[in-house]
């Protein structure tokens, strides 16, 4: 890598990565000195400029936390000790071990994952997705609908293969309706904090929103199974909550103005029969 672009990547790290965790993570402290980062082959300073804009990084989930190590020593002799190659199969990161890696903070996407066809074959025949497969690894992140629909038949589900190539479509269907029940709900909170600042009573909205959030963050469990008709009813049920959420909160908003213009068209009513009273008044005189 041309040394120009070395020295780039190691003032942007420097940005990128807090100052806190280099005092407190060798790791970190490390790969991100910018004498280090020349020393080393390119694609580990790939790696971890990739991880330094990773929502792991963000959340101080540092390198030792999945591949290893001791990132309270300094020397990278001591700091290394304990590190085996991604290729060793006692490796947290070696491919079959990765669920139980990202499982021990993941508990509910594992616990499911675990109950799927796809593990079965990855722990038997070597064959299955596992994390990385779908979310990347140093570079970690959270896949969309279309996303996952690609990868999906990009590399198993396809014609070529003749593995149920439907599914991709199906499951890009779901995520999706997950998707617009999550931005419902944004929707809803907004008009519920609207309404609340109004005076309005925002209480059933308020409780059919919590419901939904806490059944659609359900769901991404229930998604790693890999079961399309159980995720299918999960996301249905949030959905619905959503909605009605959305609904209630909209109709609370609204409510305030039907009643003014109730009282516009009573008050017009009023004033009707009193000129027409008037008018019969004046004509029998």
């Amino acid at each position: 890598m041309p040394r120009a672009r070395i020295a780039l990547i190691a003032i942007l790290l420097a940005f990128l990565v807090p100052t806190a965790w280099g005092e407190e993570n060798s790791c970190v402290a490390c790969h991100s000195n910018p004498t280090v980062i020349q020393s080393l082959p390119s694609q580990q300073t790939y790696y971890f400029a990739e991880w330094s804009a990773s929502v792991h990084a963000t959340n101080g989930i540092t390198c030792d936390k999945c591949m290893g190590g001791d990132a309270t020593k300094k020397e990278k002799e001591l700091a290394h000790a304990a590190l085996k190659n991604a290729s060793d199969p006692g490796s947290p990161v070696y491919y079959k071990n990765i669920p139980e890696t990202c499982g021990r903070c993941h508990q509910a996407q594992y616990t499911n994952f675990t109950q799927s066809l796809h593990y079965q074959r990855l722990k038997a025949e070597k064959l299955g997705p596992e994390c990385v497969t779908c979310h990347g690894s140093v570079g970690v992140k959270k896949v969309d609908a279309i996303q996952i629909s690609k990868k999906c038949s990009s590399v198993c589900h396809n014609e070529i293969m003749g593995i149920k190539p439907t599914k991709p479509a199906e499951a890009r269907e779901i995520l999706t309706r997950a998707e617009e029940a999550a931005a419902k709900i944004a929707q809803a909170q907004v008009m519920v904090g609207v309404g609340r600042k109004g005076g309005e009573d925002m209480t059933k909205a308020e409780e059919a929103l919590k419901e939904a959030s806490i059944q659609l963050k359900h769901s991404t469990g229930i998604w790693h199974r890999f079961d399309l008709d159980a995720y299918r009813n999960e996301v249905k049920g949030a959905y619905d909550l959503a909605d009605l959420g959305f609904n209630l909160a909209r109709d609370a908003l609204l409510k305030e103005k039907k009643e003014d213009t109730t009282v516009y068209k009573v008050a017009i009513a009023l004033l009707v029969i009193i000129l027409l009273a008037a008018v019969f008044v004046l004509r029998k005189k």
